[in-house]
């Protein structure tokens, strides 16, 4: 990325601001990482760069597939591991620890579905950010010309590598660039979480829960991706049968899914909070919780359960049964309602379970509750992405 006196400051301003993260590019955007290493300073900012470029890479840092390499979801989740591996390279979660990242589409010679585009993402223990660039028509866009459709490539990274400085300098030096030194090659959107303390001790670990009820209470964990109808119904079932105040439970972090980012967090309570209140919190596994909540119902479906007693998910059979073993200690117990699974409505009955967890369980009758409508199902629905 060619150097002017004005990317030359702000990238000074950066390296000064005593922030450090690590940073994952795909597609595009690795022009910035190039400037922020060409200038004195650079091991005050950059702890490590990642471009994982293949979707067997993206597969690995992400840990599960995207379904889609290029999004908002995509470089949300990047920026989340990004944060995370920084926080593991600092030694601890500091509040001047972040992930950026950011994910393209440019232009290329070949036939492809939508726009030039790119996504920019920043998670910190503050706050969540995203950027959603849409770059702007091209004359050369049009033109079959391998020649001339790379200079528009070129010009494309120039540019996306320009706003990623830019956005980082906004977001950890609060420095505004003069407004030559934005850019009109591209349309932005921007959204940002600026996340209660109560969350922030809750993503950095310092805390279990956001709230801890009074007595014994029922627990309905779930992602709630998004919240539906079966969701309403469950809770309201789950109190009548317990006669036990129910409450929506959503964990941060999770055993075999991204941890959620503060814009995922927002969105997820606000659809859930006109249903009953939702506890925070960062207890990824079932005896967290229950270590949490001593005493508590949870709500769970079949799917859930055959989880928790997978041994996959606790490295042996022995780690199981010592988990379950001590969730029965704590007075742990489960309201495990049926669910379509691969067409069929499965019931506890039908769960081929250890003896110790099927102990812990009461059945809820099918007649009692079935909603076939599915969190994964409404995901699987088309959807816009952010313009």
């Amino acid at each position: 990325m060619p150097g002017n006196k004005q990317q030359t400051d702000i990238t000074a301003a950066i390296h000064l601001a005593e922030h450090s993260g690590v940073f994952c590019v795909s597609g595009g955007g690795s022009g910035a990482i190039q400037q922020l290493l060409s200038m004195p300073g650079a091991s005050n900012t950059v702890l490590e760069c990642s471009i994982p470029y293949s979707q067997a890479a993206m597969q690995s840092y992400l840990g599960r597939t995207p379904v889609s390499a290029v999004s908002s979801e995509t470089a949300l989740q990047m920026a989340m591991v990004a944060y995370q591996r920084a926080n593991a390279l600092s030694g601890e979660s500091a509040a001047t620890n972040f992930g950026l990242s950011c994910t393209a589409a440019l232009a290329t010679e070949r036939a492809r579905k939508g726009t030039d585009r790119a996504y920019i993402a920043i998670q910190s223990q503050q706050s969540t950010v995203l950027h959603a660039l849409e770059f702007k028509e091209d004359p050369a866009s049009e033109l079959a010309d391998m020649v001339a459709r790379q200079a528009v490539r070129g010009a494309q990274e120039q540019a996306l590598s320009r706003a990623i400085i830019v956005l980082l300098a906004e977001f950890i030096a609060a420095i505004s660039p003069r407004k030559n030194e934005t850019n009109d090659a591209f349309e932005r959107v921007t959204e940002r979480m600026d996340a209660p303390s109560a969350w922030q001790q809750i993503m950095n670990q310092s805390e279990g829960s956001t709230y801890i009820p009074a007595g014994l209470p029922c627990i309905f964990p779930g992602a709630f991706n998004p919240p539906h109808a079966g969701h309403e119904k469950i809770k309201k079932i789950a109190e009548e049968v317990t006669g036990r105040d129910t409450y929506f439970e959503l964990s941060i972090h999770n055993v075999d899914k991204p941890s959620l980012d503060y814009l995922d967090i927002s969105k997820r309570l606000a659809s859930l909070e006109s249903s009953g209140q939702v506890l925070l919190t960062n207890a990824p596994t079932f005896v967290e919780k229950a270590r949490l909540f001593p005493g508590a119902v949870f709500a769970v479906g079949v799917d859930t359960l055959e989880r928790i007693d997978a041994p996959r998910y606790y490295n042996d059979a022995d780690t199981r049964d010592a988990a379950i073993e001590e969730m029965a200690h704590l007075g742990a117990s489960f309201l495990v309602f049926g669910r379509l699974m691969d067409g069929q409505f499965v019931s506890l009955e039908d769960l081929d379970l250890s003896q110790p967890l099927k102990d812990l369980c009461k059945p809820l009758p099918e007649k009692r509750f079935r909603e076939d409508i599915s969190s994964s199902a409404i995901r699987a629905e088309p959807r816009a992405e952010p313009k």
